[in-house]
């Protein structure tokens, strides 16, 4: 037998699998979204499932490694290192899906008159006859009173003669630049695309007004292919078929967000003329189906930085079609257009005496600084703690996850998304449980739990402190924030707080000149900045001096659909933004090693 039936605890439908295919290969092949950090390597230890029935390949040295004796006992084996040797029946626990997210597609906007790229215009013709013979095109450009009118989509020019003809010769064309690249449609709208690692927003936008009509949030598809982005290199670079794998993985994500948005606003994706798409590098890199083998290579170097304007098609992306993509510019291996988006959006130069900073967090944190002179930019290996990953019991902003801890009389008070039962812990969260750690005494200057305190106790991993018990949990384990997490968060802040030192050093300022410090993007909305204070990751500012803008990267997607002056905004940005690289700075690793500490003066 070639092939075998999985049946899962999620439904009765039988999946297919290969028996020479993981049970991970065969749930992304059947659209079931199980958690993958490390793209199916056996190195996350996340795609926990438990064979119920039926027989399977021996357990690996990865699972024994990744899987305690207790969890190897209860049947608990790694999707991606297990394959089938019968028909299977498979339980697929709750914290081993990708459960429903919260997503981040607001953003604070900003009032930018509307500049239409694309243009409507209605004709009605009188037809050809033997006294007027003109070709159809040269009918239809002679009556269009935008002289630049060149040329006609090649795809649309085939059709044309029988679209007038069916019109009886009074349409509606929509053009773009010198072209004409529909006929028929009579409503003029846009979308603009944020393309991030894990989440993707997008938005409809009525091109003539520039007013946001509607906007969705999806998971990046690629997640199953790994949740970093170091994961997605390393699966690309395999071969090109795999590269090739993931960018259908995201062309497919964009074109379910254009389905879902046309179908809830009741419109034809022929409406769609014209989208903008934003995001960091090597997401830029994957969609266009680019090779990422030298962003993952020191010195990081992208295939190309310029903006694109690109017939939609020809990405596979299902709008009018003879309709365009443009994607923004990038600055470099590690800071990409969504960078320059979220400076665009922000108007981060803007009122510059004293310094403002731009940031937006994640597993590579971007942040920009702007005074009177010039705008420096760099990145931070702030690595995927925040994201979950490498923290124990750490999951994505998800129903259950806990995004918010205080630390009352000694003991832990958690808040979860959607206030369901906590079934693990999540950025702010774990952000928040640090914080309270360490103004309670709970650890001290250099992140170290303290025996003594209540909650803590020691398990055969080492020190950890009890955040929810077993019987209040959504798992039926305690939650706990261990001594490892602790470290893991303390190299990330680390990371983002040197970012920040030698940014200002660049520029020759100090944390006392900061003006304002502007976070954005997904994590950065829910984070406390209190706590990012208390632990040390943002300077020891007033608290009203830091302003937390959502999606800024999905605002200047939007700025440049609607407005030509915008797009070549975006372009002069990217052009004149200094890049600083902070691994070859001569001051990072003191920096960096400092920086590791808790604040000696704790914030109350």
């Amino acid at each position: 037998m070639s092939r075998f039936n999985i049946i899962t605890n999620l439904s009765r439908e039988a999946i297919h699998v290969d028996k020479d295919s993981s049970i991970m290969q065969a749930f992304t092949d059947a659209g079931v979204e199980i958690t993958s950090i490390c793209g199916g390597k056996g190195k996350c230890g996340r795609c926990k499932i438990i064979i119920r029935e039926g027989r399977v390949t021996p357990i690996t040295n990865n699972e024994k490694d990744m899987l305690s004796t207790e969890e190897i006992e209860r049947g608990i084996r790694l999707a991606c290192q297990t394959k089938p040797l019968s028909d299977l029946k498979v339980e697929i626990p709750l914290e081993s899906l990708i459960l429903s997210q919260r997503l981040q597609t607001e953003g604070e906007e900003i009032k930018v008159e509307a500049e239409p790229i694309i243009h409507k215009v209605f004709l009605r013709l009188d037809p050809p006859t033997l006294s007027d013979p003109r070709p159809d095109l040269t009918r239809v450009i002679n009556n269009i009173n935008e002289k630049e009118i060149k040329r006609i989509d090649f795809i649309l020019s085939k059709n044309i003669s029988n679209i007038l003809r069916e019109k009886g010769w009074a349409f509606t064309l929509t053009l773009y630049g010198d072209e004409i690249i529909g006929i028929g449609s009579e409503i003029n709208l846009g979308m603009a695309f944020d393309i991030g690692s894990t989440k993707l927003a997008a938005y409809l936008v009525d091109l003539d007004t520039g007013r946001t009509l509607d906007a969705i949030g999806f998971i990046n598809p690629q997640v199953s292919y790994g949740d970093d982005i170091v994961s997605r290199i390393s699966y690309a670079m395999e071969e090109e078929k795999k590269r090739e794998e993931l960018r259908r993985a995201i062309i497919k994500g964009i074109n379910g967000m254009i389905a879902s948005l046309c179908r809830r606003n009741k419109i034809e994706k022929e409406d769609i003329s014209n989208i903008t798409i934003v995001g960091n590098t090597v997401m830029h890199h994957l969609l266009l189906g680019l090779p990422v083998r030298h962003l993952g290579l020191a010195p990081y170097i992208p295939v190309l930085k310029e903006s694109q304007d690109i017939k939609a098609r020809d990405l596979g992306i299902d709008i009018m079609r003879g309709g365009y993509a443009y994607l923004l510019p990038l600055i470099g291996g590690y800071i990409g257009s969504d960078h320059v988006a979220m400076i665009l959006a922000t108007r981060l130069w803007e009122n510059r005496k004293k310094v403002r900073i731009g940031i937006d967090i994640g597993t590579n944190t971007e942040i920009a600084f702007a005074d009177e002179k010039k705008i420096v930019s760099l990145s931070c290996a702030s690595g995927p703690a925040f994201e979950g990953y490498g923290i124990k019991q750490g999951v994505k902003a998800v129903s259950g996850a806990i995004d918010g801890v205080k630390i009352e009389d000694n003991d832990p008070v958690c808040s979860t998304i959607d206030n369901k039962p906590a079934i693990g812990i999540c950025g702010s969260g774990i952000l928040d449980a640090i914080a309270e750690l360490y103004t309670s005494g709970a650890i001290n200057e250099k992140g170290r739990l303290q025996e003594s305190f209540p909650s803590v106790r020691r398990s055969s991993e080492g020190l950890e402190f009890i955040l929810v018990k077993k019987e209040d949990s959504g798992i039926n384990n305690d939650i706990v924030v261990s001594q490892s997490d602790i470290s893991s968060i303390l190299l990330a802040k680390a990371a983002i707080r040197a970012g920040i030192s030698i940014g200002l050093k660049e520029i020759g300022r100090d944390d006392n000149e900061i003006k304002e410090i502007v976070i954005s993007g997904a994590f950065g909305s829910y984070i406390n900045p209190e706590s990012a204070i208390k632990i040390g990751m943002l300077p020891k500012i007033d608290l009203r001096l830091i302003k937390q803008v959502g999606n800024a990267a999905g605002v200047g997607a939007r700025l440049v659909l609607i407005s030509k002056s915008e797009r070549e905004l975006a372009n002069t940005i990217a052009d004149n933004v200094r890049y600083v690289e902070t691994c070859i700075h001569p001051d990072f690793t003191k920096i960096f090693a400092r920086s590791m500490f808790l604040p000696k003066t704790k914030v109350e």
